[in-house]
C-alpha cells in the first residue's frame, strides 16, 4: 500500500454532532486525491462528504482504515475504533 502525499497545513480536525467519527475538512484538490485512491470502495460516499456552505470536503479516515482492514479479511468484531484522532 502507497503513502498518499498531501500537504496537511490545510488539514482541520471535525467531530460531527452525536457520532464519534473523527474527520478532516479538505479542498477540492485532496479529495480528488482521496477519490481516485478510494473510489473503489462500497462506502465512498460515507468517506467523502462535501459541505456545500464552506465549499469543503470532510473525509473520514477512520472510516477508510476499517474498510481497508475489512477488505484484507479482519473480521468487523476485531476492529476496534479508539476514538483518538
Amino acid at each position: 500500500m502507497q503513502a498518499i502525499n498531501i500537504n496537511c497545513k490545510t488539514a482541520r480536525t471535525y467531530q460531527p454532532r452525536n457520532t464519534k467519527e473523527k474527520c478532516y475538512e479538505w479542498a477540492d484538490d485532496v479529495k480528488e486525491i482521496f477519490y481516485n485512491k478510494y473510489g473503489d470502495l462500497p462506502e465512498i460516499n460515507d468517506i467523502i462528504s462535501e459541505n456545500t456552505a464552506k465549499h469543503k470536503y470532510y473525509i473520514d479516515t477512520v472510516l477508510i482504515n476499517k474498510c481497508l482492514l475489512k477488505q484484507i479479511g479482519l473480521r468487523k468484531e476485531n476492529i476496534i475504533d479508539s476514538n483518538i484522532c
